[in-house]
This record gives structure tokens, C-alpha cells and sequence, in this order.
């Protein structure tokens, strides 16, 4: 007796359709990790400017009352009632400062870490640059620290 009309699917079609799956999720991992780097350094370049921004405002008070950063680390300097006072702090051979009053709370910045972000200051240009301590990787493996690098 000949067995006829079977149904069913074959060998090398379910190895073709495993392939194909296969490759397509790689393509999907691919991508998928790409766009979360590239999320991660825009978190961080976000917070960055935000620290930045925060800061800025206390640099322009500082020039306008003819403040050095020696004042900065030593009395501070306000704005609306909040005293911004550094620390200077050295890092890969280059002097930074670190924020000591207010917190970061205070600066409505509480989820991130002072000890994270440094500030390169320039009082008479009224510049903040912001400097990133464990550093940030682009797509392309590129490690950044400086805000000012990755604009």
C-alpha cells in the first residue's frame, strides 16, 4: 500500500526557517544593544547639561561680583539663597572642582552623584565644562569625559 497525500514539513525546511529566525534575532541583538548605548550616552550627556546649567548661573555671579575660584572654594558664592562652594580636585593631571554645598538635591539634581561630575571653570569667560569621572562609550568604543567632547 502507497501512502499518498502527506502532510507535514520537511527536514530542510525547518532547518532553512530555524536559520533565518537565527539571523534575524542577531540583527535584532545588534541593534538593540546599539540603541541602548547610544540611550546611556544621551542619559548622561543630559545630566551633564543639567549640572552645567545648574552651575552656570552661579559662574555669571561670581564674574559679576569679581569673585576668583579661590572665593569659590572658599566662601562660596550665592544665588537665591543657595551658597555654591567647590573643591579643587585633580584628575588625569588636569585641576577640577568638585561641588561640596549644596547637594545635589539641592541643586535639584538628586539622582546623580557629586562625585561623578567635576566642573572645569573659566570665571571671566563664564564657561562651565563638565567632566564625566567614569566616562561614557559611544557606538563607536570612543570613551568621553568632557561634555565639550561630545558636542
Amino acid at each position: 500500500m502507497k501512502l499518498t497525500n502527506q502532510k507535514g514539513i520537511t527536514l530542510i525546511a525547518l532547518t532553512i526557517t530555524i536559520i533565518v529566525l537565527l539571523i534575524i534575532a542577531g540583527i535584532s541583538v545588534y541593534t538593540g544593544s546599539k540603541l541602548i548605548q547610544e540611550a546611556k550616552l544621551e542619559d548622561v550627556k543630559t545630566n551633564m547639561l543639567l549640572v552645567q546649567a545648574e552651575t552656570k548661573n552661579f559662574i555669571e555671579q561670581a564674574k559679576f561680583e569679581r569673585k576668583t575660584i579661590e572665593n569659590l572654594i572658599t566662601e562660596g558664592i550665592s544665588v537665591d539663597n543657595v551658597t555654591l562652594k567647590l573643591e579643587a580636585t585633580n584628575e588625569n593631571g588636569q585641576t577640577y572642582y568638585k561641588i561640596i554645598q549644596p547637594t545635589m538635591n539641592e541643586l535639584k539634581l538628586s539622582k546623580l552623584s557629586s562625585d561623578n561630575y567635576l566642573l572645569a571653570i573659566n570665571i571671566d569667560e563664564v564657561s562651565v565644562d563638565v567632566y564625566f569621572k567614569p566616562g561614557i562609550k559611544d557606538g563607536e568604543g570612543t570613551t568621553y569625559h568632557l561634555l565639550s567632547e561630545m558636542q
